[in-house]
Protein backbone atom coordinates (compact mmCIF):
# COMPACT_ATOMS: atom_id res chain seq x y z
CA UNK A 1 0.00 0.00 0.00
CA UNK A 2 1.26 3.51 -0.78
CA UNK A 3 0.25 6.97 0.37
CA UNK A 4 -1.84 7.73 -2.73
CA UNK A 5 -3.90 4.54 -2.29
CA UNK A 6 -4.46 5.52 1.35
CA UNK A 7 -5.80 8.89 0.18
CA UNK A 8 -8.11 7.13 -2.26
CA UNK A 9 -9.49 4.80 0.44
CA UNK A 10 -10.00 7.56 3.00
CA UNK A 11 -11.29 10.25 0.63
CA UNK A 12 -14.66 10.61 2.40
CA UNK A 13 -12.96 10.94 5.80
CA UNK A 14 -10.20 13.35 4.80
CA UNK A 15 -10.35 16.94 6.06
CA UNK A 16 -6.89 18.15 5.01
CA UNK A 17 -3.62 16.84 3.54
CA UNK A 18 -0.19 18.38 4.16
CA UNK A 19 2.96 17.52 2.16
CA UNK A 20 1.24 15.13 -0.25
CA UNK A 21 3.70 12.58 -1.67
CA UNK A 22 3.61 9.23 -3.44
CA UNK A 23 5.46 6.95 -1.02
CA UNK A 24 5.50 3.22 -0.39
CA UNK A 25 4.81 2.67 3.29
CA UNK A 26 6.09 -0.11 5.57
CA UNK A 27 3.98 -0.82 8.68
CA UNK A 28 0.94 0.77 10.36
CA UNK A 29 1.50 1.56 14.03
CA UNK A 30 -0.28 3.33 16.89
CA UNK A 31 2.68 3.26 19.32
CA UNK A 32 5.10 6.07 18.46
CA UNK A 33 7.94 4.30 20.26
CA UNK A 34 7.84 1.46 17.72
CA UNK A 35 7.96 3.64 14.61
CA UNK A 36 10.64 2.86 12.02
CA UNK A 37 11.51 4.48 8.72
CA UNK A 38 8.55 4.71 6.29
CA UNK A 39 5.97 3.52 8.83
CA UNK A 40 2.52 5.09 9.14
CA UNK A 41 1.67 6.48 12.58
CA UNK A 42 -2.05 6.65 13.36
CA UNK A 43 -2.81 8.98 16.28
CA UNK A 44 -5.48 7.30 18.42
CA UNK A 45 -7.21 8.99 21.34
CA UNK A 46 -7.33 6.40 24.10
CA UNK A 47 -8.59 6.34 27.68
CA UNK A 48 -5.10 6.85 29.08
CA UNK A 49 -3.22 8.78 26.43
CA UNK A 50 -3.66 10.64 23.16
CA UNK A 51 -1.50 9.64 20.21
CA UNK A 52 -1.51 13.25 19.03
CA UNK A 53 0.85 14.02 21.92
CA UNK A 54 3.54 11.79 20.38
CA UNK A 55 3.56 12.98 16.78
CA UNK A 56 6.95 14.69 17.08
CA UNK A 57 8.47 11.43 18.29
CA UNK A 58 6.94 9.52 15.36
CA UNK A 59 8.31 12.05 12.88
CA UNK A 60 11.76 11.94 14.47
CA UNK A 61 11.83 8.14 14.18
CA UNK A 62 11.11 8.25 10.46
CA UNK A 63 7.33 7.99 9.95
CA UNK A 64 6.52 8.83 6.33
CA UNK A 65 2.82 9.46 7.03
CA UNK A 66 0.90 10.61 10.09
CA UNK A 67 -2.90 10.21 10.26
CA UNK A 68 -4.55 12.56 12.76
CA UNK A 69 -7.97 13.87 13.73
CA UNK A 70 -6.81 17.07 15.51
CA UNK A 71 -5.17 20.21 14.17
CA UNK A 72 -1.46 19.83 14.86
CA UNK A 73 1.59 22.04 14.57
CA UNK A 74 4.63 20.56 12.85
CA UNK A 75 8.12 22.02 12.76
CA UNK A 76 9.03 24.32 9.89
CA UNK A 77 10.68 22.39 7.08
CA UNK A 78 9.16 19.04 8.10
CA UNK A 79 8.22 17.12 4.96
CA UNK A 80 6.35 14.23 6.62
CA UNK A 81 2.97 13.75 5.00
CA UNK A 82 0.03 14.52 7.31
CA UNK A 83 -3.56 13.42 6.65
CA UNK A 84 -6.24 14.89 8.89
CA UNK A 85 -9.41 12.80 9.03
CA UNK A 86 -12.70 13.01 10.91
CA UNK A 87 -11.98 9.91 12.98
CA UNK A 88 -8.72 7.98 13.09
CA UNK A 89 -10.28 4.78 14.49
CA UNK A 90 -12.89 4.69 11.72
CA UNK A 91 -10.11 5.34 9.19
CA UNK A 92 -8.15 2.40 10.61
CA UNK A 93 -11.13 0.13 9.95
CA UNK A 94 -11.66 1.50 6.42
CA UNK A 95 -8.03 0.83 5.51
CA UNK A 96 -8.16 -2.73 6.86
CA UNK A 97 -11.38 -3.49 5.01
CA UNK A 98 -9.96 -2.10 1.75
CA UNK A 99 -6.77 -4.17 2.10
CA UNK A 100 -8.71 -7.42 2.55
CA UNK A 101 -10.82 -6.64 -0.53
CA UNK A 102 -7.58 -6.52 -2.53
CA UNK A 103 -5.73 -9.58 -1.26
CA UNK A 104 -8.56 -12.18 -1.12
CA UNK A 105 -7.11 -14.57 1.50
CA UNK A 106 -9.22 -16.89 3.70
CA UNK A 107 -10.29 -15.24 6.97
CA UNK A 108 -11.05 -17.25 10.11
CA UNK A 109 -12.67 -15.32 12.97
CA UNK A 110 -13.20 -16.55 16.53
CA UNK A 111 -15.49 -15.19 19.22
CA UNK A 112 -17.15 -16.58 22.37
CA UNK A 113 -17.29 -16.02 26.11
CA UNK A 114 -14.29 -18.18 27.02
CA UNK A 115 -11.47 -19.86 25.14
CA UNK A 116 -11.14 -17.39 22.27
CA UNK A 117 -7.40 -16.92 22.56
CA UNK A 118 -6.66 -20.62 23.09
CA UNK A 119 -8.84 -21.55 20.10
CA UNK A 120 -7.22 -18.85 17.96
CA UNK A 121 -3.72 -20.02 18.87
CA UNK A 122 -4.63 -23.66 18.28
CA UNK A 123 -6.10 -22.86 14.85
CA UNK A 124 -3.01 -20.83 13.91
CA UNK A 125 -0.70 -23.64 15.07
CA UNK A 126 -2.62 -26.27 13.10
CA UNK A 127 -2.76 -24.17 9.93
CA UNK A 128 0.94 -23.33 10.23
CA UNK A 129 1.69 -26.94 9.31
CA UNK A 130 0.55 -26.13 5.76
CA UNK A 131 0.16 -22.36 5.40
CA UNK A 132 1.82 -19.09 6.33
CA UNK A 133 -0.52 -17.62 8.97
CA UNK A 134 -1.18 -14.11 10.28
CA UNK A 135 -2.99 -13.85 13.63
CA UNK A 136 -3.68 -11.06 16.08
CA UNK A 137 -1.27 -11.14 19.01
CA UNK A 138 -2.07 -10.66 22.67
CA UNK A 139 -5.23 -8.64 23.25
CA UNK A 140 -5.32 -6.98 19.80
CA UNK A 141 -8.86 -8.25 19.26
CA UNK A 142 -10.98 -5.10 19.35
CA UNK A 143 -11.95 -2.22 17.00
CA UNK A 144 -8.33 -1.02 17.06
CA UNK A 145 -6.29 -4.21 17.39
CA UNK A 146 -8.10 -6.26 14.76
CA UNK A 147 -7.76 -3.78 11.86
CA UNK A 148 -4.19 -3.00 12.93
CA UNK A 149 -3.37 -6.71 12.66
CA UNK A 150 -4.87 -6.85 9.17
CA UNK A 151 -2.95 -3.77 8.02
CA UNK A 152 0.34 -5.45 8.84
CA UNK A 153 -0.40 -8.33 6.46
CA UNK A 154 2.79 -9.62 4.82
CA UNK A 155 1.83 -12.12 2.10
CA UNK A 156 0.40 -14.70 4.52
CA UNK A 157 -1.85 -17.45 3.10
CA UNK A 158 -4.55 -17.17 5.76
CA UNK A 159 -5.56 -14.73 8.52
CA UNK A 160 -6.84 -15.91 11.93
CA UNK A 161 -8.58 -13.22 13.97
CA UNK A 162 -9.89 -13.25 17.53
CA UNK A 163 -12.86 -10.93 18.10
CA UNK A 164 -13.46 -9.50 21.56
CA UNK A 165 -16.53 -7.61 22.69
CA UNK A 166 -18.27 -6.09 25.71
CA UNK A 167 -21.41 -4.65 24.09
CA UNK A 168 -23.78 -5.10 21.18
CA UNK A 169 -22.61 -4.02 17.69
CA UNK A 170 -18.92 -4.57 18.44
CA UNK A 171 -18.70 -7.97 16.72
CA UNK A 172 -20.92 -6.59 13.95
CA UNK A 173 -18.35 -3.85 13.29
CA UNK A 174 -15.42 -6.29 13.26
CA UNK A 175 -17.06 -8.93 11.08
CA UNK A 176 -18.00 -6.33 8.47
CA UNK A 177 -14.35 -5.29 8.26
CA UNK A 178 -13.01 -8.81 7.65
CA UNK A 179 -15.97 -10.82 6.24
CA UNK A 180 -14.87 -14.23 7.60
CA UNK A 181 -14.94 -17.34 5.44
CA UNK A 182 -15.02 -19.42 8.62
CA UNK A 183 -16.54 -18.18 11.86
CA UNK A 184 -16.08 -19.90 15.23
CA UNK A 185 -18.10 -19.42 18.43
CA UNK A 186 -16.54 -21.17 21.41
CA UNK A 187 -19.38 -20.94 23.98
CA UNK A 188 -21.92 -18.65 25.62
CA UNK A 189 -20.97 -17.97 29.24
CA UNK A 190 -21.37 -15.18 31.77
CA UNK A 191 -18.36 -13.05 30.80
CA UNK A 192 -19.59 -9.44 30.25
CA UNK A 193 -23.09 -10.37 31.42
CA UNK A 194 -23.08 -7.15 33.46
CA UNK A 195 -23.04 -5.18 30.20
CA UNK A 196 -25.39 -7.35 28.15
CA UNK A 197 -27.91 -8.38 30.80
CA UNK A 198 -28.45 -12.07 29.99
CA UNK A 199 -26.88 -15.09 28.30
CA UNK A 200 -29.46 -14.80 25.52
CA UNK A 201 -28.20 -11.30 24.83
CA UNK A 202 -24.62 -12.57 24.89
CA UNK A 203 -25.62 -15.17 22.28
CA UNK A 204 -27.23 -12.44 20.18
CA UNK A 205 -24.06 -10.34 20.38
CA UNK A 206 -21.80 -13.28 19.45
CA UNK A 207 -24.04 -14.20 16.49
CA UNK A 208 -23.31 -10.79 15.01
CA UNK A 209 -20.34 -12.61 13.47
CA UNK A 210 -22.80 -13.91 10.84
CA UNK A 211 -23.51 -10.34 9.69
CA UNK A 212 -20.22 -10.30 7.79
CA UNK A 213 -20.38 -13.88 6.52
CA UNK A 214 -21.93 -15.28 3.35
CA UNK A 215 -21.68 -18.87 2.05
CA UNK A 216 -19.12 -19.71 4.72
CA UNK A 217 -18.80 -22.11 7.63
CA UNK A 218 -19.86 -21.36 11.21
CA UNK A 219 -18.17 -23.80 13.61
CA UNK A 220 -19.89 -24.07 16.99
CA UNK A 221 -19.79 -25.98 20.27
CA UNK A 222 -22.94 -28.12 20.03
CA UNK A 223 -22.82 -29.04 23.73
CA UNK A 224 -23.48 -25.41 24.64
CA UNK A 225 -27.17 -25.12 25.55
CA UNK A 226 -27.66 -21.91 23.57
CA UNK A 227 -25.34 -22.51 20.64
CA UNK A 228 -26.80 -25.93 19.80
CA UNK A 229 -29.97 -24.20 18.56
CA UNK A 230 -28.16 -21.88 16.14
CA UNK A 231 -29.23 -21.92 12.49
CA UNK A 232 -28.15 -19.99 9.39
CA UNK A 233 -29.73 -19.83 5.94
CA UNK A 234 -26.60 -18.39 4.33
CA UNK A 235 -23.82 -20.38 6.00
CA UNK A 236 -23.14 -24.03 6.78
CA UNK A 237 -23.23 -24.83 10.49
CA UNK A 238 -20.54 -27.30 11.59
CA UNK A 239 -21.17 -28.76 15.05
CA UNK A 240 -18.54 -30.07 17.46
CA UNK A 241 -19.55 -31.94 20.60
CA UNK A 242 -20.77 -35.20 22.08
CA UNK A 243 -23.90 -35.63 19.94
CA UNK A 244 -24.11 -38.52 17.49
CA UNK A 245 -24.79 -36.36 14.45
CA UNK A 246 -22.07 -33.77 15.13
CA UNK A 247 -19.54 -33.13 12.37
CA UNK A 248 -16.80 -33.73 14.94
CA UNK A 249 -17.96 -36.02 17.74
CA UNK A 250 -16.36 -36.44 21.15
CA UNK A 251 -16.46 -40.17 21.94
CA UNK A 252 -14.74 -40.30 25.31
CA UNK A 253 -12.49 -38.18 27.48
CA UNK A 254 -10.21 -38.65 30.49
CA UNK A 255 -9.06 -35.77 32.69
CA UNK A 256 -5.74 -35.51 34.52
CA UNK A 257 -4.14 -32.71 36.50
CA UNK A 258 -1.59 -31.96 33.79
CA UNK A 259 -3.34 -33.15 30.62
CA UNK A 260 -6.54 -34.29 28.94
CA UNK A 261 -6.99 -37.29 26.65
CA UNK A 262 -9.90 -37.88 24.29
CA UNK A 263 -11.11 -39.80 21.29
CA UNK A 264 -12.95 -37.88 18.55
CA UNK A 265 -14.52 -38.93 15.29
CA UNK A 266 -14.96 -37.11 11.96
CA UNK A 267 -16.93 -39.18 9.47
CA UNK A 268 -15.31 -42.62 9.55
CA UNK A 269 -11.98 -41.26 10.84
CA UNK A 270 -11.09 -41.51 14.54
CA UNK A 271 -8.42 -39.48 16.31
CA UNK A 272 -6.81 -40.18 19.69
CA UNK A 273 -5.71 -36.83 21.11
CA UNK A 274 -3.47 -35.89 24.02
CA UNK A 275 -3.79 -32.28 25.19
CA UNK A 276 -1.19 -30.99 27.64
CA UNK A 277 -3.69 -28.69 29.37
CA UNK A 278 -6.14 -29.77 32.10
CA UNK A 279 -9.89 -29.17 32.14
CA UNK A 280 -13.11 -29.89 30.32
CA UNK A 281 -13.28 -26.59 28.43
CA UNK A 282 -10.00 -27.16 26.59
CA UNK A 283 -11.70 -30.12 24.87
CA UNK A 284 -14.07 -27.79 23.04
CA UNK A 285 -11.31 -25.36 22.08
CA UNK A 286 -9.47 -28.32 20.54
CA UNK A 287 -12.56 -29.68 18.77
CA UNK A 288 -13.37 -26.30 17.22
CA UNK A 289 -9.77 -25.74 16.11
CA UNK A 290 -9.58 -29.26 14.74
CA UNK A 291 -12.77 -28.82 12.71
CA UNK A 292 -11.33 -25.65 11.15
CA UNK A 293 -8.13 -27.53 10.36
CA UNK A 294 -10.11 -30.29 8.64
CA UNK A 295 -12.00 -27.75 6.54
CA UNK A 296 -8.65 -26.22 5.57
CA UNK A 297 -7.18 -29.57 4.54
CA UNK A 298 -4.71 -30.21 7.37
CA UNK A 299 -3.43 -33.81 7.48
CA UNK A 300 -4.50 -36.11 10.33
CA UNK A 301 -0.94 -36.72 11.55
CA UNK A 302 -0.21 -33.00 11.68
CA UNK A 303 -3.40 -32.41 13.68
CA UNK A 304 -2.55 -35.04 16.30
CA UNK A 305 1.09 -33.92 16.63
CA UNK A 306 0.30 -30.20 16.79
CA UNK A 307 -2.35 -30.65 19.48
CA UNK A 308 0.01 -32.84 21.52
CA UNK A 309 2.73 -30.16 21.35
CA UNK A 310 0.47 -27.19 22.13
CA UNK A 311 1.11 -25.25 25.34
CA UNK A 312 -1.14 -22.52 26.70
CA UNK A 313 0.06 -18.93 26.82
CA UNK A 314 1.25 -17.25 30.02
CA UNK A 315 -1.17 -17.06 32.95
CA UNK A 316 -3.79 -19.32 31.28
CA UNK A 317 -4.25 -22.62 33.15
CA UNK A 318 -0.48 -23.14 33.27
CA UNK A 319 0.62 -26.01 35.50
CA UNK A 320 4.01 -25.20 37.01
CA UNK A 321 5.75 -27.98 38.92
CA UNK A 322 8.24 -26.87 41.56
CA UNK A 323 10.45 -28.80 43.95
CA UNK A 324 7.84 -28.20 46.68
CA UNK A 325 4.39 -27.81 45.16
CA UNK A 326 2.34 -27.62 41.98
CA UNK A 327 1.00 -24.22 40.91
CA UNK A 328 -1.88 -23.67 38.51
CA UNK A 329 -1.39 -20.14 37.23
CA UNK A 330 -4.74 -19.08 35.71
CA UNK A 331 -4.96 -15.35 36.33
CA UNK A 332 -5.23 -13.97 32.80
CA UNK A 333 -9.00 -13.73 33.15
CA UNK A 334 -11.92 -15.25 35.01
CA UNK A 335 -15.54 -16.25 34.70
CA UNK A 336 -17.62 -18.62 36.78
CA UNK A 337 -17.40 -21.20 33.99
CA UNK A 338 -13.61 -21.10 33.75
CA UNK A 339 -13.27 -21.39 37.53
CA UNK A 340 -15.73 -24.30 37.64
CA UNK A 341 -13.66 -25.95 34.93
CA UNK A 342 -10.47 -26.07 36.94
CA UNK A 343 -12.24 -26.91 40.21
CA UNK A 344 -13.78 -29.96 38.52
CA UNK A 345 -10.27 -31.24 37.90
CA UNK A 346 -8.90 -30.39 41.33
CA UNK A 347 -11.67 -32.07 43.30
CA UNK A 348 -10.51 -35.43 41.90
CA UNK A 349 -6.90 -34.89 43.01
CA UNK A 350 -5.69 -36.32 46.34
CA UNK A 351 -3.28 -33.53 47.30
CA UNK A 352 -4.38 -30.67 49.54
CA UNK A 353 -5.48 -27.66 47.50
CA UNK A 354 -4.81 -24.01 48.28
CA UNK A 355 -7.27 -21.91 46.29
CA UNK A 356 -6.24 -18.26 45.93
CA UNK A 357 -9.24 -16.55 44.37
CA UNK A 358 -10.01 -12.97 43.39
CA UNK A 359 -12.95 -11.10 41.94
CA UNK A 360 -14.77 -12.11 38.74
CA UNK A 361 -15.44 -8.75 37.11
CA UNK A 362 -18.17 -7.44 34.77
CA UNK A 363 -20.99 -9.42 36.37
CA UNK A 364 -23.30 -6.41 36.81
CA UNK A 365 -26.71 -7.26 38.28
CA UNK A 366 -25.86 -10.97 38.08
CA UNK A 367 -23.04 -10.66 40.61
CA UNK A 368 -25.08 -11.83 43.60
CA UNK A 369 -26.46 -14.90 41.80
CA UNK A 370 -23.06 -15.98 40.49
CA UNK A 371 -21.34 -15.45 43.85
CA UNK A 372 -23.97 -17.68 45.49
CA UNK A 373 -23.17 -20.37 42.91
CA UNK A 374 -19.48 -19.94 43.68
CA UNK A 375 -20.05 -20.36 47.43
CA UNK A 376 -21.98 -23.59 46.84
CA UNK A 377 -19.29 -24.82 44.46
CA UNK A 378 -16.44 -24.15 46.89
CA UNK A 379 -18.27 -25.68 49.85
CA UNK A 380 -18.69 -28.95 47.94
CA UNK A 381 -14.91 -29.35 47.76
CA UNK A 382 -12.96 -31.09 50.48
CA UNK A 383 -9.27 -31.12 51.37
CA UNK A 384 -8.71 -27.46 50.49
CA UNK A 385 -7.99 -24.03 51.96
CA UNK A 386 -9.43 -20.91 50.35
CA UNK A 387 -7.68 -17.52 50.36
CA UNK A 388 -9.80 -14.63 49.07
CA UNK A 389 -9.01 -11.09 47.89
CA UNK A 390 -11.17 -8.38 46.34
CA UNK A 391 -14.45 -6.56 47.03
CA UNK A 392 -16.62 -9.45 45.82
CA UNK A 393 -14.68 -12.04 47.77
CA UNK A 394 -15.04 -9.99 50.95
CA UNK A 395 -18.82 -10.41 50.66
CA UNK A 396 -18.71 -14.20 50.56
CA UNK A 397 -15.77 -15.05 52.83
CA UNK A 398 -17.89 -15.86 55.89
CA UNK A 399 -20.04 -18.21 53.80
CA UNK A 400 -17.11 -20.18 52.39
CA UNK A 401 -15.90 -22.93 54.73
CA UNK A 402 -12.23 -22.91 55.76
CA UNK A 403 -11.55 -19.59 54.04
CA UNK A 404 -9.57 -16.47 54.91
CA UNK A 405 -9.84 -12.96 53.48
CA UNK A 406 -6.83 -10.72 52.77
CA UNK A 407 -7.26 -7.00 52.26
CA UNK A 408 -4.06 -6.59 50.22
CA UNK A 409 -1.15 -8.47 48.68
CA UNK A 410 1.17 -7.79 51.62
CA UNK A 411 -1.09 -9.63 54.07
CA UNK A 412 -1.52 -12.55 51.66
CA UNK A 413 2.24 -12.74 51.08
CA UNK A 414 2.83 -12.87 54.82
CA UNK A 415 0.47 -15.84 55.05
CA UNK A 416 2.05 -17.61 52.06
CA UNK A 417 5.58 -17.06 53.38
CA UNK A 418 4.74 -18.95 56.54
CA UNK A 419 2.73 -21.68 54.86
CA UNK A 420 3.92 -25.25 54.41
CA UNK A 421 3.52 -25.67 50.63
CA UNK A 422 5.24 -29.02 50.15
CA UNK A 423 3.09 -31.55 48.25
CA UNK A 424 0.23 -29.09 47.86
CA UNK A 425 -1.50 -27.73 44.75
CA UNK A 426 -1.89 -23.95 44.59
CA UNK A 427 -4.52 -22.45 42.28
CA UNK A 428 -4.26 -18.73 41.44
CA UNK A 429 -7.41 -17.45 39.73
CA UNK A 430 -8.98 -14.01 39.22
CA UNK A 431 -9.93 -11.48 36.56
CA UNK A 432 -6.93 -9.91 34.88
CA UNK A 433 -7.52 -6.50 36.48
CA UNK A 434 -6.82 -8.05 39.90
CA UNK A 435 -3.15 -8.55 38.84
CA UNK A 436 -2.87 -11.95 40.50
CA UNK A 437 0.20 -12.71 38.39
CA UNK A 438 2.01 -10.91 41.23
CA UNK A 439 1.02 -13.74 43.56
CA UNK A 440 2.47 -16.36 41.24
CA UNK A 441 5.80 -14.51 41.04
CA UNK A 442 5.85 -14.08 44.81
CA UNK A 443 5.34 -17.80 45.41
CA UNK A 444 8.08 -18.66 42.93
CA UNK A 445 10.41 -16.27 44.75
CA UNK A 446 9.77 -17.80 48.16
CA UNK A 447 13.04 -19.24 49.49
CA UNK A 448 14.12 -22.57 47.98
CA UNK A 449 11.19 -22.96 45.55
CA UNK A 450 12.51 -23.98 42.15
CA UNK A 451 10.64 -24.67 38.92
CA UNK A 452 11.37 -28.20 37.74
CA UNK A 453 8.63 -28.70 35.13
Amino acid sequence: MNTLSIIDILQREIVKITNIQDLVIAKFKIDSRKIQKNDVFIAIKGDRCDGHDYIDEAIALGASLIIVSDNIDIASGCNTMIIKVNNTIKSLGLLAKALLERIHVPIIAITGSNGKTTTKDLIASLLNTKYKVLKNEGNLNNHIGLPLTILNYDDEDVIVLEMGMNHFKEIDYLTKICHPNIGVITNIGTAHIGNLGSKKNILKAKLEILNGMNNGFLVINSDDNLLKKVKSSQNQIMRCGSNRNDDLQLLNVKYYLNKTKCMVQSGQEKYMLTINIPGKYIIYDVLLAMQVALVMGIHKDNIIETIANYRSVADRTNLVITNKCKIINDCYNASYESLDNILSILENVDETKILILGDILELGKHQRKILKKLVRRLNKMSNRQVFLMGKQMAKIQKKVKDSQYFADFALLYEKLDGLFLTNKIVLIKASHAMHFEKIYHHIINIDKIEIIG
